[in-house]
This record gives C-alpha cells, structure tokens and sequence, in this order.
C-alpha cells in the first residue's frame, strides 16, 4: 500500500502547487491508520488542519481524497460536512445529533468539522466523544423515520438509537 500512497501524493502535487509539506503531513496523517490500525468503531485518524482563510486547505484535501479514493485507499474520497457555525445556541443539540448520524452514515471517507470556535461551547462535548472513543452517548433515545432521526425519548420503539459511532471514518477540523 506505500506504493498506492506515493501514487496518490503525486497526483495531489500535480493539483495542488506549492504546497509539499502540507500534503506531506497530509498523507502521513491519512497513511497512519494503516500503520497502527484501526480499532472498531473509532475514527480512522483524527486530522486537524489549521491555516488561514484562501490557503487551499478546503481543496487540498479533497484533492487529496479523491486521490486516494483512486488510487484504492479510500472508499469513494467523498467529503461530509458540518459548518459548526449552523450550532451557535445550546439547543441546537438535537440539529447537531440528526447532522452527526446523517454525516457518519453517508458512506463517506470523511467527516470534515468547520468553524468548531463557532459552535456552541456545551455543543463541543459531543464532537469530542466522536474523535475521542468513537461513540457519542445520547441523552435521549431516537429512532430512524424517513431517514432522519426523531426524538423518542423513553418510548419503547423497535430499532432505538442511543448511540452513534463513527464507521472508520477520517475526522477532520479545519481551523484558522
């Protein structure tokens, strides 16, 4: 598989000019699971990528996805996104839940987390659990309707969520 990496990272050069050790840290960040393995049910990596705004950091990696995804290390290099902008007010939790499962069950390679410094502070907890241990606990139960989560709370209803678990995904914050 190092050879499928290298493979990878060249194509990324080739789209993304200027920036070698950036997508050297990049794809050291996205080889390493393979290197240490991945327990069930965690994150495949956790990936922090800080820089300013109009860096490339957004098209970087999904250059950098997409050329995995071809060259076989990743699934299909897809992207899931949660503007943690959208949660300013606490209440905002049971959005952020429903976004959370939608966005750990699209079957994409990654999970990138932006503007988590506009994310409301007592919302916080629950994206750590994620690249924490994997599991984010719920307060309350929910069940799949239309493909959205509803809210149940202690009713009895078949096929309960209480959970949910990243799938081996790529956890990625974005940050300035």
């Amino acid at each position: 598989t190092a050879q499928l990496f290298l493979e990878a990272r060249e194509a990324a050069g080739d789209a993304v000019i200027g920036q070698d050790a950036f997508l050297d840290s990049l794809f050291t960040a996205f080889k390493r699971p393979g290197i240490t393995g991945t327990p069930e049910n965690q994150p495949a990596a956790v990936i922090v990528i800080s820089g300013r705004e109009g860096t490339g950091r957004h098209s970087a990696l999904a250059v950098a996805a997409s050329s995995l995804a071809k060259s076989g290390v990743l699934k299909n290099g897809k992207i899931a996104r949660i503007d943690l902008a959208l949660y300013p007010n606490a209440e905002d939790s049971r959005l952020l839940t429903q976004d959370l499962f939608s966005a750990l069950h699209s079957g994409d390679d990654v999970v990138l987390f932006e503007n988590f410094e506009k994310c409301h502070k007592s919302l916080l907890p629950m994206i750590a659990a994620l690249a924490e241990n994997g599991t984010l606990k719920l307060t309350t139960r929910y069940a799949m309707q239309k493909g959205m989560l509803i809210d149940v709370g202690t009713a009895l209803v078949p096929n309960a969520v209480s959970e949910i678990q990243t799938k081996g995904q790529y956890l990625v914050f974005i940050t300035d």
